[in-house]
């Protein structure tokens, strides 16, 4: 602002303020964007080397684009290195491998071992120097980021042993009371319940001595952000009166937690998926896109069989678990919601002419959930859902 304040007083004129496209930047500075904010300023201290690597990176295209001039402008038939600032426009688009080989072919017509310049300019430029521009960056940013966990870390337990000689009494030099701690808990976490406190405080307490030593108390970061939740081990049903209904009721949760018929789940969708395909590539093969429009929306009796088993699955699950614990798992939703919205289609998708009752298809996914049994695959699911 103030040096565009001051180019407006110097010129005296009207201008375009550039600046103006730098403001959504603000809108990062709140308390939502803390992420972004904390991206964007490791990115910009990893500048330095970045740019370290960007100058050596154009050094060694300036000196590829110098000596393309001099091998290659003597050809008039060649557009690419007619001059010394089109040399380098070309090597830099080369560089993405996006001219590649219309930028060789005039010169490889004149002598093909023109192609050695190319290919040479490829190794050093995209397989060396990009790679290694990465890896610094890599570098860098693995090193800001141990750094700010090592200040973190330092920070906290300076934090902690303020706090803990705050805490402590003449009578317990070297320990803390839960009546202090609860104080404590007071102002640092005031949403908590005395439940919720006093669970941390058992948690902290390893020794059971009903007192927090220093040791113990380092920990009180990650204790403070654990959230508890109450495990009631009792069926749902065990509360009915009715002694054929809550036998039936115990049957059907013993049959939908058994390993077997979460096989026969994963099966049956297996089964729904590779049909699904067959039946998209079959119909695919219709020259006829008006009647592959028609077929689409009616539903095939095999796909009248896989929704009511899915249905069935679902009923299955809502009278062994209960509401509560089957609409707890994330995977049930999910199942749930397509299962409802492929019975939708069935029964409006012919009306309102929109093939609703392949929503289903999406039930296929739920076969990733086999993945979290290979470590590998669970850590690059669990980070793609992370970021």
């Amino acid at each position: 602002m103030i040096v565009e304040a001051l180019v407006v007083l110097i010129r005296r004129d009207s201008h375009v303020r550039v600046t103006r496209a730098l403001r959504p930047v603000f809108l990062i500075d709140n308390h939502y964007c803390g992420g972004i904010r904390r991206v964007v300023r490791q990115i910009l201290q990893s500048m330095p080397p970045f740019i370290d690597m960007l100058a050596l990176l154009f050094f060694f295209m300036l000196v590829f684009a110098i000596l393309g001039f001099y091998l290659f402008s003597p050809n008039p038939s060649d557009p690419y290195f007619s001059s010394i600032s089109q040399s380098f426009v070309s090597l830099f688009v080369l560089l993405t491998t996006a001219n590649f080989p219309d930028v060789m072919m005039p010169s490889y017509r004149m002598n093909r071992i023109s192609s050695v310049f190319f290919i040479a300019f490829l190794i050093i430029h995209l397989y060396f120097l990009m790679n290694i521009m990465l890896a610094v960056v890599y570098e860098a940013f693995t090193r800001i980021e141990k750094d700010k966990f090592r200040k973190l870390l330092l920070h906290r337990r300076k934090a902690c042993r303020l706090a803990f000689g705050l805490l402590v009494t003449q009578k317990t030099l070297k320990k803390v009371s839960f009546k202090h701690f609860e104080g404590l808990m007071r102002y640092y976490k005031p949403s908590a319940t005395r439940l919720e406190t006093y669970l941390m405080f058992k948690t902290l307490d390893t020794n059971r001595s009903g007192f927090l030593t220093l040791n113990e108390f380092y920990e009180i970061y990650e204790v403070s952000d654990l959230r508890w939740e109450s495990k009631n081990t009792a069926e749902w049903f065990q509360q009915i009166d009715n002694k054929w209904l809550k036998t039936f009721c115990r049957l059907i949760y013993r049959l939908v937690s058994h390993k077997w018929f979460d096989i026969a789940v994963y099966v049956m969708i297996a089964v729904s998926a590779v049909y699904q395909l067959i039946e998209a590539i079959v119909r695919s093969s219709s020259s006829d896109s008006y009647h592959l429009k028609l077929e689409l929306l009616y539903a095939t009796p095999l796909s009248l069989i896989f929704v009511s088993l899915y249905g069935l699955e679902a009923s299955l699950k809502l009278i062994g678990f209960g509401l509560i614990q089957y609409f707890r798992s994330g995977w049930n939703r999910f199942d749930f919601a397509i299962t409802c919205l492929a019975i939708v289609g069935l029964i409006f998708g012919e009306p309102m002419r929109l093939p609703f009752s392949f929503v289903f298809v999406l039930r296929s996914t739920h076969l990733l959930r086999l993945l979290q049994h290979q470590r590998r695959y669970s850590d690059i699911m669990g980070a793609f859902i992370f970021i």
